[in-house]
């Protein structure tokens, strides 16, 4: 599992990601800003994810499908170039505009095996217009994790959320969800 680095937005892996280039590993963190970094370490002999360090149990072995479950229930996952699509069906953007969103820090997306994957509860569910309750969590987690580790952090049951899931808390106690992400950005980030 790699260690997550500073911002989607300034990480070339993930830049590169949004505009699908082949030459992305699957789940590749953006390794040169964190190596420059001595805290990803954690003093323990090893690059361990940062979130193995956090009071919240944020599970690194949650599998991919197990992630696609837990989204399932807020609007699910949708690969880069369907969401692309959908949008500029509906003549609300295209590619373009969706590599401007995740390079802007505006919503996340992860790379596996070469698929560029969005998390759909970042949009209303008929206007595609962005959520400001993801957004403020998201910069919130901004600087810490990757958006890999921020699907696995919405997703992973939260002891400061009385083991609710922050996802499952956005919409109906985003201040609570807030401060969760607050106090693991600042433990993460040392």
């Amino acid at each position: 599992m790699g260690v997550p680095h500073a911002s989607h937005k300034k990480c070339p892996m993930i830049r590169a990601a949004a505009v699908r280039s082949p030459e992305v590993p699957p789940l590749a963190p953006c390794r040169e800003e964190a190596a420059l970094d001595s805290r990803w370490s954690l003093g323990l002999g090893s690059d361990l994810p940062v979130f193995q360090a956090l009071p919240g149990p944020v599970r690194p072995d949650l599998a991919f499908d197990d992630l696609r479950g837990v989204y399932r229930l807020s609007g699910g996952l949708m690969r880069g170039d369907d969401l692309a699509g959908w949008m500029e069906m509906h003549a609300l953007g295209d590619a373009v505009s969706l590599a401007r969103l995740i390079a802007a820090g505006r919503i996340f997306s992860f790379v596996r095996q070469h698929e560029l994957w969005v998390p759909v509860f970042q949009f209303e569910s008929q206007t595609l217009a962005l959520k400001q309750g993801p957004l403020q969590v998201l910069n919130e987690l901004a600087g810490v994790f990757d958006g890999w580790h921020a699907a696995l952090w919405l997703a992973s049951r939260h002891r400061r959320l009385a083991s609710y899931r922050p996802i499952e808390l956005l919409d109906s106690d985003l201040p609570a969800v807030l401060m969760a992400a607050r106090a693991d950005r600042f433990i993460a980030a040392g």
